[in-house]
């Protein structure tokens, strides 16, 4: 009977189990796709949770080390990068570090879980604030929109009075009195950046306001009472401001927040006449970690009168070792730092921007500079006798500049006090007025340099110059020299090469005025004859010769270019004609002998070809002149090969080899 139905439904029931494999390899994959998402998102949710716990129990570094886990699970979390900015702001790392990790929270496109977007952004317009970056600053703020916050109006007031805003800044603080009246950072905010300003009648009236509420915060900062002494008209509560700090002992713990205040304590008492002129000097330079506070000392010095606490005065300066900070914006945090010894500057650190890097590190020697670092170490500048510089380093370039060529003052010295038997006492200062140690600058004034070469890890090459312009270039291994180049006008001339380390430099190259290879020689042994030779023409097209007999005539040569056309020839060792084989892209097209074409077939197991014909024994043969050219060395191009099935002349160039049996 008809069997087409039943063949019909067989192939639907085929087509349908089929559909179902494929479907249900499919949704296996996505189903283990989802598994691994899902997997991936729960161990980064219970990362989140220990980071954001041991944070929050001060554990920093186990912290910052489940952040970085979690962040592996899930880096489209904001949490994990917010953590480590928390953690590095709490370990007292660099600002820049912070900043790095905040602005990578604070991405587009990342999530927040546990912590909060606007804390974040509070976070990092405080640390745009204490880098100076006033107006990147702001611009975050204002992202916020009207968001009641005290953190938010402080930093608006600093970044204001960094931007030379006086008055937008202290109306901003007026308010804040009312709005935060137990927050103490505005008081003392206006009070440290108002101490040398001229006084005006709105500045005395918030100075008023806040003398006026100074009970309400002096639990919680101890040092307004010392700051708001100069502001004090009333002589009995400035002596009671004053003695109410010096009373605290150091196991008060909001007073030991301050303790760096001790000098100018001291000066302000000196000055309103509650010690005498010794106890003062003593106090001011008492300090037991040795950090010596210069506007306590220039009080001092507009004060003291009496000889025996001058001449004490003068002896506990010239003789100081220890750390002076400098803070010349005022604004609490310290731009650089002077280390002395017995009165002599030996180390000036600047960090120009508040970043927390190092700009300039200068070390001294009897208070003159010896050595100036830049850019976190990666630039050293040393000198003879400065501002004379002797050597520059740079990144891994160093020049050696001809002597008093160069003269490079990135810092000055400035006397701020002179006794009448004592040396005088500096204080090192950028002058930012130096120009930027250019390459171009460098090269100009140096007498050489040195730097890596770049094809060969374990080699210097050291570059003479003269008036800027490379005159010869020397590279050495371990000392000993391995190439030699001469320069015509700038530009590379002549160079020899000793390739295998013997001394004797058996590879010469010379240039072309674009400082390309235009010829190369080897006379690998040494007599004075080029067993190679490689020219290169103004066409761009190359001509390798190899004469390993140096009888003047070479017995392999190759043409190539300028196109992808080649031409590879050799003497016939039988009859001194000369074999020629046309190329295109490195493959042979035709053979041409005694001026007839010959054809050159591929050996169907190796990448040999034959010219003529394929050998019966061509397994063999091949082997063997394979394994004639492995033991030879990569420097021989050609030989005759010995075997039981007769000789073979063979020869090698750009990755193949041309056989031809000589005996058959």
């Amino acid at each position: 009977m008809n069997r087409r139905p039943g063949i019909l439904a067989d192939r639907k029931v085929a087509c349908w189990a089929l559909f179902a494999l494929c479907t249900g390899i499919m949704c296996g994959a996505v189903t283990a796709s989802e598994q691994v998402q899902s997997v991936n998102a729960a161990a980064a949710v219970a990362a989140l949770e220990r980071a954001s716990s041991l944070a929050g129990a001060g554990e920093w570094e186990q912290a910052s080390f489940e952040a970085q886990l979690g962040a592996s699970y899930d880096p489209t979390l904001a949490d994990f990068p917010y953590i480590e900015a928390l953690t590095s702001a709490a370990s007292g790392k660099p600002r820049a570090e912070t900043i790095a990790r905040l602005e990578q929270a604070l991405s587009r496109g990342l999530k927040w879980r546990v912590y909060e977007r606007t804390e974040a952004v509070l976070l990092c317009a405080r640390m745009y604030a204490e880098t100076l970056r006033y107006a990147d600053s702001l611009a975050l703020l204002a992202s916020l929109g009207k968001y009641p916050s005290a953190d938010a109006d402080f930093i608006r007031a600093w970044c204001l009075y960094g931007q030379k805003k006086n008055g937008e800044a202290r109306e901003i603080i007026a308010s804040a009195l009312d709005r935060w009246p137990f927050d103490s950072r505005f008081p003392r905010l206006f009070l440290e950046r108002s101490a040398s300003a001229a006084a005006d009648e709105r500045g005395v009236s918030i100075a008023h306001t806040i003398l006026s509420r100074l009970y309400v915060w002096e639990n919680e900062d101890r040092s307004l009472l010392l700051l708001a002494v100069p502001f004090e008209s009333d002589p009995s509560v400035r002596d009671r401001n004053i003695r109410t700090w010096r009373s605290m002992g150091s196991s008060d713990s909001v007073h030991s927040k301050d303790s760096d205040l001790a000098p100018k304590a001291a000066a302000l008492a000196l000055e309103y006449g509650i010690i005498g002129e010794l106890d003062a000097v003593t106090e001011v330079f008492g300090s037991a970690d040795s950090i010596l506070d210069l506007d306590a000392v220039g009080t001092l010095f507009s004060l003291v009168a009496t000889d025996e606490a001058r001449i004490l005065l003068f002896s506990r300066l010239g003789g100081f070792s220890g750390a002076v900070f400098s803070d010349r914006n005022n604004d609490g945090i310290s731009d650089s730092l002077l280390q002395y010894a017995h009165g002599r500057p030996e180390l000036a650190v600047f960090d120009t921007n508040q970043d927390g890097v190092e700009d300039y590190r200068v070390e001294c020697d009897l208070g003159a500079p010896r050595t100036v670092f830049m850019h976190s170490g990666t630039t050293e500048v040393r000198y003879s006798v400065y501002p004379s510089v002797r050597s520059v380093r740079s990144g891994s370039r160093e020049y050696t500049l001809k002597p008093e060529s160069l003269y490079w003052a990135p810092v000055e010295w400035v006397p701020l006090y002179t006794g009448p038997d004592s040396q005088p006492f500096f204080e090192v200062v950028l002058t930012e007025t130096e120009p930027v140690l250019s390459e171009r600058l460098l090269i100009q004034n140096a007498s050489f340099y040195t730097e890596p070469d770049p094809d060969n890890s374990a080699g210097i090459v050291r570059f003479v110059l003269d008036s800027g312009i490379p005159v010869s270039a020397e590279a050495r291994e371990q000392g000993a020299v391995y190439r030699h180049t001469t320069y015509l006008d700038g530009y590379p001339s002549v160079s020899k090469l000793d390739r295998d380390g013997d001394g004797r430099f058996e590879t010469v190259v010379y240039y072309s005025r674009n400082s390309s290879a235009r010829t190369v020689l080897v006379d690998a042994n040494g007599n004075r004859t080029a067993e190679y030779r490689e020219t290169t023409a103004v066409d761009g097209s190359l001509l390798v010769e190899w004469d390993s007999d140096e009888d003047g005539r070479a017995e392999v040569s190759w043409k190539e270019g300028p196109g992808t056309a080649g031409v590879l020839s050799w003497v016939h060792p039988v009859s001194g004609q000369i074999v020629s084989v046309d190329t295109d892209n490195g493959f042979p097209r035709s053979v041409r002998y005694s001026g007839k074409k010959t054809d050159v077939l591929k050996d169907p197991f190796t990448d040999i070809w034959w010219v003529g014909k394929i050998p019966s024994a061509v397994r063999s043969l091949s082997a063997e002149i394979e394994a004639f050219f492995n033991r030879s060395g990569s420097s021989v191009v050609s030989g005759i090969i010995a075997s039981g099935s007769g000789r073979v002349f063979a020869v090698r160039s750009g990755g193949l080899i041309y056989a031809e049996l000589l005996d058959e």
